[in-house]
């Protein structure tokens, strides 16, 4: 990201708001804490945890002729669900405003294309995590809905994980003194 880009987003975001009292119709953010809706969000493509937020890398490793192992990416997904995020003094209904349908079946099968040296990583938002939203609000007859853009973890429960069934580790001797 560019400096220009950088300082414009620090200067015409919005600062998020605790409260749902505080939250006014249109351009909006809110900080609160992540709780699953009754369709229950989303499932994890590597360890099959429940989340309503992942953010998926896979990458496949060749050597180098100096015997360096190199990274090749091979797929980057970022996948989002409707959840409830809940204020200080109240709850809103949180919807992504778009998302990527990537789910265990693809990782599946992405891993079984027999790269060598296949790796994948995922950084999960579970429940229970204290997360920032930015994106548009607006009434309706069961309450508020923030339509995000944009998601950030604030609390410290975010969840990463790793796949790496078909990628061989090294063991590292230490040397004796």
């Amino acid at each position: 990201m560019n400096i220009v880009r950088t300082l414009v987003k620090f200067v015409t975001d919005a600062k998020p708001v605790l409260r749902l009292a505080e939250l006014e119709d249109g351009r909006a953010a809110a900080e609160g804490v992540v709780r699953m809706d009754e369709n229950g969000g989303l499932v994890s493509p590597v360890n099959g945890r429940p989340c309503v937020a992942f953010y998926y890398k896979s990458f496949h490793f060749t050597g180098s002729r100096s015997g360096q192992m190199i990274p090749h990416k091979l797929k980057t997904e970022e996948v989002y669900s409707p959840f409830t995020l809940e204020l200080e003094d109240g709850k809103l209904a949180a919807v992504p405003r778009k998302s990527s349908n990537f789910s265990a079946a693809d990782h599946k099968a992405l891993s079984g294309m027999g790269y060598n040296g296949f790796f994948a990583r995922e950084d999960l938002v579970p429940a229970g995590t204290r997360v920032k939203l930015w994106g548009k609000v607006h009434r309706t007859e069961e309450g508020v809905v923030l339509t995000y853009n944009r998601l950030e973890v604030v609390g410290i429960s975010a969840v990463s994980g790793s796949d790496q069934s078909k990628h061989k580790k090294k063991k590292k001797h230490s040397k004796k003194k």
